[in-house]
């Protein structure tokens, strides 16, 4: 609009201009999580940051995280990232960084059982008792356990240490 004192002494030829309205930057940072071999997912979660004119997560934006681990997943690292939704998602430029799921493992417990024997007489069966196995892991399936001693049927009298060694499938979990 021309106004003032003088504007009828012109002729007016009015350009319009154009506004235009760029989208607000919007920052996703996905925090890091951990959890042991066999225990369910944590609740993932993330820093949102940038949100103008009243917008909130939960209502004009949604974020939901995810990873692509479960619970019986192997010990190893999974990326966890974030979806960006809501009403208002288009009207920011999204910077999205995700985040990483560390499996952990499991505590596993070997007791190997005393054992004797008499001097001269075969070695006895040498055994234990395994505690700890998760997600449907079983000894002689996905976990194996020898047991050893260095006596042998003809050492003298005394002690000797009895070792377990653990190995299988899914031994890298513990």
């Amino acid at each position: 609009t021309v106004g003032g004192t003088a504007a009828g002494n012109y002729s007016l030829t009015n350009s319009p201009g154009t506004l235009t309205v760029n989208r607000a930057p919007l920052t996703v940072t996905v925090q890091n999580a951990s959890k042991t071999y066999g225990a369910a997912l944590p609740t993932l979660s993330g820093n949102v940051t940038g949100l103008v004119n009243s917008d909130t997560v939960g209502t004009t934006i949604t974020v939901s995280y995810s990873t692509t681990a479960t619970a019986s997943s192997p010990v190893t690292t999974y990326p966890i990232t974030a979806t960006v939704g809501g009403t208002a998602a288009g009207n920011y430029s999204l910077t999205n960084t995700p985040g990483t799921l560390t499996v952990n493992q499991a505590p596993l417990t070997v007791a190997v059982q005393n054992a004797s024997k008499i001097y001269g007489a075969a070695l006895p069966t040498l055994t234990g008792n395994v505690t700890g196995l998760v997600n449907s892991d079983t000894v002689g399936t996905t976990i194996t356990v020898s047991y050893s001693t260095t006596a042998t049927a003809s050492s003298p009298v005394t002690t000797y240490p009895i070792t377990a060694t653990v190995g299988g499938t899914a031994a890298g979990n513990y």
